[in-house]
C-alpha cells in the first residue's frame, strides 16, 4: 500500500519537516504546537477532499478501486456499468452506501464526493428515489429503495434494466441511465415521477 504511505508522509512527515526547518524562527513552544496542529489538520482536510491516493493510484478493474478505498471488509452487493463509470451498491458495518468509479484511459479511479452529484431526490409513498450523475460523463444512476421486502413495479421512459437487492430490512433497485433529458420519467407502481433535467 505505497499510496497509503504517501498519505502518511503528507500528513505527518512534511509538517514535522517544515517545523524542524522553522524551529529557529519559532521561539515559543505553544506557537510551534499550534502551527503544527493547524498544518496537520489542513493537510488532512485537503487529503480527504482530494485524496493523494486517487491522484497517484489507478486500478485495473473498478472492484479493486472500491476495495482499496472502502476497505476489504466492504461487501459489494451489486455493480451497475455505465459508458465511462460504474456504481457499486455496498454494505459495510451495517450500513448500505454507493461508491462510484470512473474510467481513466486504460484504468479506473475512485470517485470522491466532488466527482459526482445528486441530481434529484424524492420520497414517494415511503419509497426513496435518488438520481446520481458522475461528472464528466453521460452516466446517471438511479437508486430506488424502501424498507421491507415488498416488491414494487418499476419502469422508466428509457426501458432501463434495474437490478434488485432485497433482505429482511430493505429493498433496493439500482440501474444505469445513459444520458438525461427533461422528458425522462420514472413510474413506480403506476405513479409517474418526472426526474428529467431541463
Amino acid at each position: 500500500m505505497i499510496s497509503r504511505n504517501i498519505s502518511f508522509i503528507l500528513i505527518i512527515i512534511i509538517p514535522i519537516g517544515i517545523l524542524f526547518l522553522l524551529r529557529s524562527a519559532l521561539k515559543h513552544k505553544k506557537l510551534v504546537v499550534m502551527c503544527f496542529t493547524i498544518l496537520v489538520f489542513a493537510i488532512m482536510l485537503l487529503n480527504s477532499a482530494f485524496p493523494i491516493d486517487n491522484q497517484i493510484k489507478s486500478f485495473k478493474n473498478p472492484e479493486d478501486a472500491v476495495t482499496y478505498f472502502d476497505g476489504k471488509e466492504t461487501k459489494i452487493l451489486s455493480k451497475q456499468m455505465g459508458q465511462d463509470s460504474c456504481m457499486f451498491n455496498t454494505f459495510k458495518q451495517r450500513k448500505y452506501s454507493f461508491a462510484f468509479v470512473k474510467k481513466d484511459t486504460n484504468s479506473w479511479r475512485y470517485c470522491t464526493a466532488s466527482s459526482f452529484k445528486i441530481i434529484a431526490k424524492e420520497v414517494v409513498d415511503g419509497i426513496n428515489i435518488v438520481l446520481y450523475y458522475v461528472k464528466g460523463t453521460d452516466d446517471y444512476y438511479l437508486s430506488v429503495s424502501h424498507f421491507g421486502d415488498k416488491e414494487i413495479i418499476l419502469v422508466d421512459s428509457r426501458l432501463s434494466k434495474f437490478e434488485v437487492y432485497m433482505d429482511e430490512n430493505i429493498s433496493m433497485y439500482v440501474g444505469h441511465i445513459n444520458g438525461m433529458d427533461k422528458d425522462y420519467k420514472l413510474t413506480i407502481n403506476g405513479k409517474d415521477i418526472n426526474l428529467g433535467e431541463g
